[in-house]
């Protein structure tokens, strides 16, 4: 049996994508975005406590990309679009939960499965391992 947790995160950002018909010209999202985690119910009753998932996420991913233009971010692959959005937030939360599980064995081992980012309500991008 595979058990996980998912958090939802909303956050909103501009970007423009040069070239593209529609979407050439500077605009925003509010974007939401799932974060899905397994791992093994530690002594405490949990995967991981959703207080320290959302720290995570905040300082890995939306501290860069909450109300900014992802143009303007280097780390996020050109064109910013929002599969490439998604890979970064991805990269960024993985490493960050290897190091986890590297020093701090309460909640050993975490695993990221899946980040999802709806860029609208209907249109969203996802990395699955």
């Amino acid at each position: 049996m595979k058990l996980s947790v998912c958090k939802e995160f909303k956050f909103s950002y501009g970007h423009f994508l040069p070239g593209h018909p529609t979407c050439q010209n500077q605009h925003g999202h509010n974007a939401r975005m799932l974060v899905k985690v397994s791992g093994k119910i530690g002594d405490h009753g949990m995967i991981i406590d959703f207080a320290h998932l959302k720290e995570i996420v905040h300082q890995e991913v939306l501290c860069t990309v909450d109300h900014n233009n992802l143009n303007d971010i280097d780390e996020i692959k050109k064109p910013p679009t929002v599969e490439n959005l998604c890979e970064f937030a991805f990269e960024k939360i993985d490493n960050r939960l290897q190091e986890l599980n590297k020093t701090y064995q309460r909640y050993n081992p975490l695993v990221l499965e899946e980040i999802t980012i709806y860029e609208t309500d209907g249109a969203f991008a996802q990395v699955v391992r």
